[in-house]
């Protein structure tokens, strides 16, 4: 267990989320928030492939590379600074650790009001961090291969994180919900379930979405025991 973690042993569940429920703004909407994300994700998607002209098939093999690019990068940072405080990014870590998981144990995973969503999607500094990412990722493929190649990486690197966005949302829903009763999401569900067990957050299971790279990495625990 991460050993910054201990002060969320000293209160309850219920002092824990008490303190922190007081932290989400008063003008939080979840449905506003999660609804503009959507509509900026889609719109810098739809820009992105709209672009495109005469794309050839090499340029197609793009899409998976970006991809897996995207699983690995998840990963990397969900394992290092969302999990361990390392300057300057210890704000990824107070976020994560010491507030999201604070707020959802093992036990008790489901939201219990839409506005404690505050706690699971990405705060907009987050999602502008990702954007910039992407560009980061993207421009050299522009620069070194074409535009095409560019553009590609971009749409799926941001597909990618709405992916993650809407998988997330989902983990966190009451399992009785629609969605929590689809049997792909029940297994990735019982993944991140493990996750948020404090004894295993800094070891297992980094991919919120699909685990390639916690299979990958030796990092996979399938939440069966």
């Amino acid at each position: 267990m991460n050993p910054e973690f201990d002060f969320a042993d000293a209160a309850s569940l219920a002092e824990r989320r008490a303190r922190l429920r007081e932290k989400i703004p008063k003008s939080y909407h979840p449905a506003i928030y999660f609804g503009a994300v959507n509509l900026l994700a889609l719109a810098a998607i739809g820009g992105s492939l709209g672009a495109l002209r005469q794309v050839t098939l090499l340029e197609w093999c793009v899409i998976p590379v970006a991809f897996l690019v995207a699983n690995l990068v998840e990963h990397r940072v969900h394992r290092g600074p969302m999990h361990h405080r390392s300057p300057p990014w210890t704000i990824l870590f107070e976020r994560h650790t010491r507030q999201h998981h604070v707020y959802f144990d093992q036990g008790h995973m489901a939201v219990a009001t839409a506005r404690e969503y505050f706690w699971v999607f990405f705060p907009w500094w987050a999602v502008g961090l990702v954007v910039v990412t992407a560009l980061l990722f993207a421009l050299p493929f522009a620069w070194l291969w074409s535009a095409n190649a560019g553009r590609l990486f971009f749409a799926v690197a941001i597909a990618y994180y709405l992916s993650y966005e809407w998988l997330h949302f989902s983990h966190h829903l009451p399992p009785q919900s629609g969605l929590g009763r689809l049997p792909f999401l029940v297994a990735l569900r019982r993944l991140h379930v493990a996750h948020h067990d404090p004894a295993k957050m800094t070891t297992r299971n980094f991919n919120i979405t699909f685990p390639i790279a916690d299979w990958l990495f030796g990092t996979l625990d399938r939440g069966r025991h």
